[in-house]
């Protein structure tokens, strides 16, 4: 999008496509956005140059347009014209009481000028708070280059009240570190708070060799009270003593001494907690375990601290002995506060039942949390007793298991497991279309931001398709009118077909998961060209490989994984290697995404292939690899009869990676989604996916 030609001939090109324009369309634009046009307007004069017009239109938009749009107006006059227009311009907004983006750009022009004087006076009274850490690290580096004797007590407040950030990081580095004090590398030089800041950030490099040799010294200055007790410094010497020294039960009991000493203080969670994990650690000493962590959650009145404890509680208690969860969950469940806190113990927890193969407690987990965890793990726990009923492993009715498998399907939960029960039900003679009232259609409870809307479209209207997907991730509230969305949506997907360098493809994706309900701008063909004619080769299903694609990459082609997976497929370089030699294909990019979906698609369709064609263990071998899948086969007999015999839905729960859980899960899903969207006979396409993916 560098290219001027480029930009304006994509932009009038999607426009045409999208919303028919007379050949007026300057006219049009101007009438539809009225003063906000002038911002637009005002980004187009500044592209080409000509500040002194784009500063006139934003000037005008500033006083008579909608308030992101002039919002957007100021900050730039900020920064454009002469100096007295720009500090004009700020002193403007400054008195507006403007919010922290807007702040930080009036404090760029004074730093531009080095007005450090201004800076202090405008950032005296910042609220410490994770929102204002780039105010936060602007005022202290002004401090800084100022010499001012406030910047250590101001440093410590920082550090010691917030979790450590990359704003605390970098001004530590290029600021901090550079003062004669820090500079000799010497921690016995430096006073209490300089001390505690360097044990922050030590911390903050996992040197906790360091941390925990240093750890007294730290607790020393707390208990003569040379300093105020800290939540976040009690919870870096809780994890130095954690990670620190292998003396773990001595450790717990000395932090719950010292949860003593320092009761009713920020500090007492954090000492019961890791007094709880260093017990855990230890092994031998689950009472005590178990009360260190009641113990912590009993003292905060933080609900999010609350969760954090009851998780662990939850978590060492089945590690240990799987029959404490339940009278646990009985206990706890109507106590903690976000349900969405605790998916991935209670998928955790469903792997494990299955392996120890105690059937019933999954049933008396299901009912214990049904009105507690969140819709996804009810939709699952639901769709599982329902099958354990049907496969006999525990004791229920046929409508103990049709009630569950309803329960499954219509509390919005899982898509995985909603599907699987809706297949279910239709098995079993019942009235799906009779249920779907009972669906709770979430929806959000933010206001709807017209004026966020008026900006995102703007955008697309005047040209610049790349800041749409970056100033809606920025908004506080995204809530835009759906049609606003949808044709957000529909103009990036049109700019991602003709300006393959930018991933507008993703941006629209990633945009239209706040579309309510089924839309196939969730699930977009993207490279359809390239998809249909793979697919068409290695006799797969195209269904498959969108799913794929929009699973493994989100349609990105130049996104790489941690591990060096590569492309729209996540290909691994020696896998790409392997497969270039058997299609005889000596030079390739695993970016380039004609190479990436045939490799792809290939690879996928071998996997199935090597496993009797059984899809959903050649989605779990593309993501673990077929060794594993092999001998998790081998392994997972389960009371199910020989495996050959096991369900593959059930198998699936059996498996010991999470990432591979879901994989599966996710990979199914949307192979249903895409089938029946596209279809022009959804319920009977829906029934065939699922027999070719599932094998009941």
């Amino acid at each position: 999008m560098k290219n001027k030609f480029l930009r304006f001939a994509i932009s009038f090109f999607l426009l045409f496509l999208i919303s028919p324009l007379s050949c007026s369309i300057k006219t049009k634009e101007q009438k539809a956005f009225g003063y906000d046009a002038e911002y637009f307007i005002g980004l187009q004069l500044l592209n080409e140059g000509n500040t002194k017009a784009a500063i006139s239109k934003f000037s005008s938009c500033a006083k008579k347009g909608s308030s992101l749009c002039s919002l957007e107006s100021k900050r730039l006059l900020c920064s454009l014209g002469t100096a007295k227009q720009r500090e004009k311009a700020c002193k403007k907004l400054l008195s507006e009481n403007p919010d922290s983006r807007s702040l930080l750009s009036i404090l760029r022009y004074y730093e531009s000028i080095n007005d450090f004087k201004t800076i202090m006076e405008i950032t005296e009274n910042l609220e410490i708070n994770q929102e204002n850490n780039k105010l936060i690290k602007l005022r202290l580096e002004t401090l800084f280059k100022a010499k001012s004797p406030k910047l250590i007590k101001e440093t410590y407040n920082w550090f010691s009240e917030l979790p450590i950030s990359n704003e605390h990081y970098s001004f530590y580095r290029d600021s901090i570190s550079k003062l004669e004090s820090f500079s000799n590398d010497n921690p016995a030089e430096l006073n209490p708070k300089e001390f505690a800041i360097y044990y922050r950030i030590q911390t903050y490099k996992r040197d906790y060799i360091f941390t925990f040799n240093n750890s007294e010294r730290l607790l020393k200055y707390f208990e003569e009270k040379t300093l105020e007790p800290s939540a976040q410094l009690a919870s870096d010497i809780g994890k130095s003593f954690l990670y620190g020294n292998s003396d773990v039960i001595p450790n717990a009991m000395y932090f719950s001494e010292l949860a003593e000493k320092f009761k009713k203080t920020p500090m007492e969670f954090y000492f019961w907690f890791y007094a709880g994990r260093l017990f855990d650690k230890g092994s031998l000493y689950n009472t005590k375990t178990k009360n260190s962590f009641e113990n912590a959650i009993n003292c905060t009145n933080s609900v999010q601290l609350k969760d954090n404890a009851i998780w662990y509680l939850l978590n060492t208690s089945f590690t240990s002995d799987i029959n404490l969860v339940l009278p646990l969950l009985q206990e706890y469940a109507a106590l903690w506060n976000d349900p969405t806190y605790f998916d991935d113990f209670f998928d955790a927890l469903s792997s494990a039942i299955f392996t120890t193969g105690d059937w019933q407690l999954f049933h008396q987990v299901f009912k214990t949390i049904e009105n507690y965890a969140s819709p996804s793990i009810v939709s699952q726990f639901a769709y599982l007793s329902a099958r354990l009923i049907q496969t006999n492993h525990i004791k229920g009715t046929q409508d103990d298991m049709i009630n569950c498998f309803k329960k499954a399907y219509t509390c919005n939960g899982s898509i995985y497991y909603q599907n699987l029960a809706k297949y279910q039900l239709i098995q079993n003679k019942v009235d799906i279309k009779s249920l779907d009232s009972e669906i709770k259609i979430t929806t959000s409870s933010e206001p709807i931001n017209y004026d966020a809307a008026i900006l995102l479209e703007g955008y697309a209207t005047f040209g610049f398709p790349e800041k749409i997907y970056k100033t809606w991730t920025s908004l506080d509230n995204k809530n835009i009118p759906q049609d606003k969305l949808i044709f957000l949506c529909e103009f990036l997907q049109k700019c991602g077909s003709y300006a393959e360098e930018d991933d507008f493809f993703t941006q629209s994706l990633r945009m239209a998961q706040k579309i309510e309900g089924q839309s196939k701008l969730k699930f977009p063909k993207n490279y359809e060209d390239l998809v249909e004619k793979y697919s068409k080769e290695c006799e797969i299903d195209p269904t498959i490989i969108y799913s794929l694609i929009r699973s493994e990459s989100f349609f990105d082609p130049d996104v790489s994984s941690v591990a060096g997976a590569i492309g729209l497929t996540q290909l691994m370089d020696f896998t790409a290697n392997d497969i270039a030699r058997k299609l005889k294909i000596s030079e390739y990019s695993l970016t380039d995404p004609e190479t990436n979906i045939q490799f792809g698609t290939y690879y996928l369709k071998t996997m199935i292939s090597r496993l009797e064609n059984d899809y959903l263990n050649g989605f779990f071998a593309y993501n673990a690899g077929i060794t594993r899948v092999r001998r998790w086969l081998n392994t997972s007999i389960l009371g199910f009869g020989k495996k050959s015999n096991m369900p593959s839905d059930l198998f699936l729960e059996t498996l010991p990676y999470t990432e591979t859980r879901e994989y599966g899960r996710k990979l199914v899903s949307a192979s249903v989604m895409y089938k029946t969207l596209y279809s022009e006979n959804p319920e009977q396409d829906f029934e065939e996916i699922i027999k070719l993916l599932i094998e009941f």
